[in-house]
């Protein structure tokens, strides 16, 4: 990896930071003569398909379904604008990756308050969203659903319980070995994305209807409108984990920094504990020379990240993303709930009875992968989030942990697999524990968003900040969440129903 020449430390924030006198160009860090549209695809390119695997999850196999089935594809103008806005949320929280080094979550210690106050607002705030096992619960009744040959239902339960932490351990072992483990966990996404997408356009190809399209075609442009009698929590959970979640997306450009990007390459990554290197993880970022050079090398890495966004992010989760909806939506009548244990083969039934029993299981293994690929990465991003913040803020873990944040990763690993595992067998269903997790976002809007706007306007060089025209994406996605979270507390606080 490209290495910046150390000359001074210095205080930003509310942290000390080193300063180095340049930052390495994508050539030094991915080692290419020249970054030619092959090596760019397939060497620089690729956080962003790690947050595809989160992305075609709960939001659309499980949320998207329901609700387009449930009230039709008025909607689906929701899909292509909330992920063009979390696109945008994304790039611009990369900056920081590329200047400092830092995950946002870490950089946030940096902000007035300082670490006593921001370290354990983050830590909690992050699992709450992402610390509930619902994905393994529904990539369970996948499977529970091959064995049955049927959809689970309640008194099925235990046996999806049973698989869902079969597949908890298989998540562990995937990100024990590889030596770097935000690598193993991108070439694990990368299979199982392209697994999912030609599945997916499999199965529009031979269920699809004319109907169908017709009315997604006039739903993409009916931006605005929504069914009367909308279900508040249902639509919030849509609204929140359709291409992610929201202004919670912070977490998700973590990858950028263990891939290398700009001076994410000098301050370490966590090594996987088999097949790893002991890499020594610095526990406070760098800050290179306002130069010429250095704003000019930054501006390419930002190319890469909007090419990783575009490519990856927006083009598939917007229309891979809507995929099982339109199947679902062409082959089940309007009306029709999603059952609480049948998550990962809502639509299988009715699929079989259209194409032949084999249907039901090509929709069981879709349902598996996606919500798995969902699992894996969150599992990592929270280990990952939570011990950075800990590791940066926190000199008595660096010293528990003699300087290995293996350590420290993998021990709150276990520990979160041992929680999980105990709700998962807590009798939750499983759409009831996605519908809980997928609303926390909404409350994230009202403290991330000013976050990011101080660190815009006090940290990012001004050739770096953003555009204007970004603030009005992120509006459009703040306006969702604050009619949501009030529209959730009016109902089940006051009984008062907004839609």
């Amino acid at each position: 990896m490209g290495e910046g020449k150390e000359v001074a430390q210095e205080t930003l924030g509310a942290r000390p930071i080193k300063v180095i006198e340049r930052l390495p160009t994508p050539e030094e860090v991915f080692k290419v003569p020249k970054l030619t549209w092959r090596t760019t695809y397939f060497i620089a390119l690729g956080p962003a398909l790690i947050a595809v695997g989160d992305a075609l999850g709960s939001g659309e196999w499980v949320f998207g379904t329901a609700i387009f089935v449930r009230y039709g594809l008025t909607l689906a103008w929701i899909t292509w604008l909330i992920v063009l806005c979390q696109a945008i949320y994304q790039i611009m929280w990369t900056k920081v990756i590329i200047w400092y080094g830092e995950i946002p979550a870490v950089f946030m210690s940096r902000l007035p308050g300082g670490p006593k106050f921001w370290s354990w607002w983050v830590i909690i705030n992050h699992a709450l969203r992402i610390a509930w096992p619902g994905w393994a619960l529904g990539a369970g009744t996948g499977i529970a659903a091959m064995i049955l040959g049927r959809a689970p239902g309640a008194a099925d339960a235990r046996l999806v319980q049973t698989f869902a932490a079969i597949l908890f351990a298989i998540v562990v072992l995937i990100l024990l070995f590889g030596g770097k483990v935000a690598r193993i966990v991108e070439l694990t996404e990368r299979v199982i994305v392209y697994l999912i997408i030609a599945f997916a356009i499999f199965l529009v190809a031979v269920v699809i209807s004319p109907v169908t399209l017709a009315e997604y075609a006039q739903g993409l442009v009916s931006i605005g409108s929504i069914p009367p009698g909308m279900d508040i929590l249902l639509f919030g959970a849509f609204v929140g984990y359709f291409g992610s979640a929201l202004f919670h997306n912070w977490y998700n450009v973590a990858y950028y920094r263990d891939k290398g990007y700009g001076a994410g390459s000098i301050v370490g990554f966590i090594p996987s504990a088999i097949g790893g290197l002991k890499i020594y993880l610095s526990p406070i970022g760098v800050k290179p020379k306002y130069t010429k050079e250095n704003i000019e090398i930054a501006k390419r890495w930002l190319k890469l990240v909007k090419l990783d966004q575009l490519l990856h992010y927006f083009l598939i989760c917007t229309f891979v993303g809507v995929m099982p909806a339109l199947a679902a939506a062409s082959v089940l009548p309007r009306g029709t709930v999603m059952g609480p244990w049948e998550v990962a083969v809502f639509m299988g039934e009715a699929v079989a009875n259209k194409i032949g029993p084999w249907g039901f299981y090509l929709v069981a293994i879709l349902g598996l992968l996606i919500l798995f690929s969902t699992q894996l990465m969150l599992s990592d991003n929270l280990a990952r989030n939570i011990v950075e913040v800990l590791w940066s803020t926190n000199e008595g873990v660096r010293k528990w942990a003699k300087g290995d944040v293996r350590r420290v990763y993998y021990s709150f690993l276990v520990i979160y697999v041992i929680i999980a595992i105990a709700v998962i067998f807590s009798g939750l269903s499983p759409f009831i524990v996605l519908a809980i997790s997928a609303n926390v976002p909404h409350f994230m809007a009202f403290w991330t968003l000013p976050a990011l706007a101080y660190i815009e306007r006090k940290f990012l060089p001004k050739e770096l900040r953003s555009p204007w025209y970004y603030w009005v994406f992120l509006g459009i996605m703040f306006t969702f969440s604050a009619v949501i979270f009030v529209g959730i507390i009016a109902y089940y606080g006051f009984g008062i129903k907004i839609f």
